[in-house]
């Protein structure tokens, strides 16, 4: 019983979160595919959830739901399978209070 009490008292509150992405792609042409990776559900690191087309070679938008027991989200934006940021930290969206969180970014900028 006690041991019971001891694991359930360490079990994170989990998050759900709408995020809905705007992204803004400059100096590319001919762009194929635009995603994002990530490291929560439906997020993974290895492949991307697709974004939408909104104005060719230009502007992208992608909305999803995660659920975790992190307050925060970590993730990059890919370019025909190429992630940005190669030697930079994740992007890092931290959670509010709010059930929807709005991230407008621009690809290959922190």
């Amino acid at each position: 019983m006690v041991l019971a009490v001891m694991f359930t008292a360490c079990v994170q509150k989990k998050h759900k979160k709408v995020i809905v992405a705007t992204l803004k792609v400059d100096n590319k042409t001919n762009v194929k595919t635009v995603g994002i990776i990530g490291g929560s559900d439906p997020l993974d690191w290895d492949n991307g959830l697709r974004m939408q087309e909104i104005i060719k070679d230009s502007l992208y938008s992608a909305s999803f739901i995660v659920e975790t027991g992190y307050k925060f989200l970590e993730l990059k934006f890919t370019i025909d399978g190429e992630p940005e940021l190669k030697d930079g930290p994740n992007r890092r969206i931290n959670f509010s209070d709010a059930d929807s969180i709005f991230l407008k970014a621009v690809f290959n900028e922190q």
